[in-house]
């Protein structure tokens, strides 16, 4: 418990150090280019954002897809999210999403080969929780994704800041 509870604070100081930075941002909306879940109308004020991103690239350099992550401090309490997009992939086959070593969740790609994953913490019941494991997700280094039928890695990408905030341990 002491790790994490390390960990969060180094976050919210790393996060605190910079809010007009970070202050200058939207949260989901068209202009950031950030996770649209990450909702609207607190009922607290926002005390800081962090974005982070990675472009999932094949063994041989193709770019097939990207992660992003939102977290949110307000003065009541953190929001963290996660959004994957990859295209390319075989169609209806299950993919597994890696980051850090921890499986995060699985998910089939669609008849054009597309797959979309979403996590959120607090989870709202529509959107998968993010495992505790990976939390927390602006901390995130490295994201893999796994054809789970070969267990055959597909694409792989380092997270990198967005825009300001924290990114890498």
């Amino acid at each position: 418990m002491k790790p994490r509870i390390t960990a969060l604070t180094l976050l919210a100081v790393c996060l605190l150090s910079a809010p007009a930075a970070l202050a200058q941002r939207g949260v989901g909306d068209a202009d950031s280019g950030t996770i649209g879940y990450i909702p609207h109308g607190l009922g607290a004020d926002i005390v800081s954002r962090a974005f982070t991103n990675a472009v999932l690239r094949t063994g041989a350099g193709e770019v097939v897809g990207k992660v992003k992550t939102a977290t949110v401090v307000t003065t009541t309490k953190v929001l963290q999210a996660l959004r994957v997009q990859v295209t390319g992939l075989t169609p209806n086959a299950e993919y597994a999403l890696v980051i850090d070593s921890t499986l995060v969740g699985t998910a089939t790609a669609t008849s054009d080969g597309a797959l979309k994953m979403k996590f959120a913490d607090p989870s709202n019941g529509r959107v998968a929780a993010l495992p505790e494991a990976v939390k927390p997700i602006a901390l995130a280094q490295q994201v893999q994704i796994y054809e789970v039928s070969s267990q055959r890695l597909i694409a792989s990408g380092p997270f990198g800041t967005n825009g300001g905030g924290a990114g890498g341990r």
